[in-house]
C-alpha cells in the first residue's frame, strides 16, 4: 500500500529537483528555517488558480513517476500479490 500524500512529502525537500523547481516558481518565502513550509507553499497555490495550476503541474506528473516505479518494484517481488496506492486527487488528476 503506497500513498500519494506520502510522495508528495518525500519529493517536498529543497535537495528534490520538485523543491527547487517550487521555490523557483513561489519565491524563497516557501523556505522556513532551511525547509519548504507547507503551509506557505499551500497559502500561495490557493491564491490563485494560476498558482495552484503551477503547483500542480510540478507535483503531480512527479507523483505519478513515482508510483510507476514503485509499481514496477513491487511486481517484481513473487510475494506482493496485490498493489494498492491511495491517492486522494485520483480523478481531478487523471490517475484512474
Amino acid at each position: 500500500v503506497v500513498s500519494a500524500d506520502q510522495i508528495v512529502h518525500k519529493l517536498l525537500t529543497l535537495n528534490s529537483d520538485i523543491g527547487r523547481a517550487i521555490v523557483d516558481a513561489f519565491g524563497p518565502g516557501v523556505v522556513v528555517g532551511g525547509e519548504l513550509d507547507r503551509a506557505a507553499i499551500a497559502e500561495i497555490a490557493f491564491e490563485s488558480s494560476e498558482n495552484l495550476e503551477r503547483l500542480e503541474r510540478l507535483l503531480h506528473p512527479a507523483v505519478r513517476r513515482e508510483l510507476d516505479l514503485l509499481y514496477r518494484e513491487a511486481s517484481e517481488q513473487p510475494q506482493c500479490r496485490f498493489f494498492v496506492a491511495e491517492i486522494p486527487l485520483l480523478f481531478e488528476t487523471g490517475m484512474e
